[in-house]
């Protein structure tokens, strides 16, 4: 099956994706500030986009590692591990292209403060709905939560 010219079919596929994941990020950032969409309907637009140029992506560069064993003549069984396995670094290889900018431009457009503080010893943050001098009150699991401001480390406000 290897030998075929399926595997070479499965090679060019591999890279014409990966060239498409680098254009999609490459685009990525004109599309977010183009304002042709709510930034709601823009989010979910460039989301589902990129779940499935990054899952196609990984599994035909897994699909073709897998190939790429049978023809070397590792076996069916061993190469069927390298598919299932090697696909989640390849997830996160290709999700460090786009994914922090999507994320960034959802914090643009969703939440203007958010507020970094100790819980436990434990550094966490969520979204800031107001401070005072003594207290500060966050956005919990759609719970407004109030906290005494000795545990906040810092604030980061969007202007928007």
């Amino acid at each position: 099956m290897a030998k075929t010219n399926h595997y070479k079919n499965v090679l060019k596929q591999s890279i014409v994706l990966f060239v498409l994941i680098i254009l999609f990020d490459y685009f990525l950032r004109l599309f977010l500030n183009s304002g042709m969409l709510s930034s709601t309907a823009t989010f979910i637009v460039v989301v589902i986009l990129s779940i499935v140029l990054i899952t196609v992506g990984a599994l035909s560069f897994s699909y073709f590692f897998m190939l790429n064993g049978i023809r070397r003549g590792a076996g069916i069984k061993n190469n069927l591990i390298v598919f299932y396995f090697f696909q989640i670094p390849l997830l996160m290889f290709f999700s460090s292209f786009n994914l922090p900018m999507v994320s960034a431009f959802y914090f643009k457009t969703h939440e203007n403060a958010q507020v970094v503080f100790k819980e436990d010893g434990v550094i966490k943050t969520k979204r800031l709905l107001g401070i005072t001098k003594d207290y500060f009150i966050i956005m919990d699991d759609g719970r407004g939560i109030v906290r005494k401001t000795d545990a906040l480390q810092y604030v980061i406000y969007n202007e928007n």
